[in-house]
């Protein structure tokens, strides 16, 4: 096993929206702690992915260092009414058991 899960986080949405999915390192549930990744729209209608992690209840959501490791960069792509992330992250721990929000 090497430490690391391929994912593929689905949600239908607007193309105005965003979609987000993140693993929460920190606490057993609730989304502050949360390492984060958010899909969404520009102007142009290229898809793009701001990486974030949440210190609060109400974050500021600008690229932030994350609080796990991403091998390689995410990637989103908007299709058939709905957000798809895609990420490779490092399991905190070799853990197999995750908190996802």
């Amino acid at each position: 096993m090497n430490g690391t899960a391929d994912v593929a986080f689905r949600a239908p949405q607007s193309a105005a929206g965003w979609v987000a999915w993140g693993i929460n390192t920190n606490r057993l549930s609730g989304m502050v702690g949360s390492s984060v990744f958010i899909a969404s729209q520009d102007g142009s209608a290229a898809v793009s992915v701001l990486t974030t992690y949440l210190e609060s209840a109400a974050p500021t959501l600008t690229n932030n260092t994350l609080k796990l490791a991403v091998p390689a960069g995410p990637a989103a792509e908007y299709s058939g009414g709905a957000y798809t992330i895609y990420a490779t992250v490092a399991l905190p721990g070799n853990s197999t058991v995750q908190n996802t929000v």
